[in-house]
């Protein structure tokens, strides 16, 4: 395993392939299991793969590619999560509030000075 992630580091993409086959099935289960999405999961794969092209290098203890790459499957899915209930918000209040709503920062003030 040290060779592969040695030739890794080194921009090896036969290498990358290895690691892929060896470690996407786990990561998604990790991703599976914190989003409850498999399409989310499968965005998570994506992510953590190319996360770990940008920090390979900071590997330092092979024996712990599997926590480490675990650790970064978590990380990126909570992530997803996190920004999907954002935009889950952002969009709930699109719907409660019309386009063209008179309810305004000013308008509210206004009422507010009524009372």
């Amino acid at each position: 395993m040290h060779d592969i992630i040695e030739k890794l580091k080194n921009g090896d993409i036969s290498a990358f392939k290895i690691i892929y086959e060896l470690y996407s099935k786990k990561i998604f289960s990790v991703a599976v299991l914190v989003t409850r999405d498999e399409r989310l999961a499968e965005d998570v794969v994506q992510e953590v793969f190319i996360k770990i092209n940008e920090k390979i290098t900071r590997l330092d203890d092979v024996s712990r590619i599997e926590a480490w790459l675990c650790r970064i499957a978590y990380n990126k899915a909570i992530d997803v999560m996190r920004n999907r209930s954002k935009s889950v918000l952002c969009s709930d209040v699109r719907e409660i509030l019309p386009v063209n709503s008179s309810v305004t920062p000013e308008n509210i003030a206004m009422e507010n000075e009524d009372k």
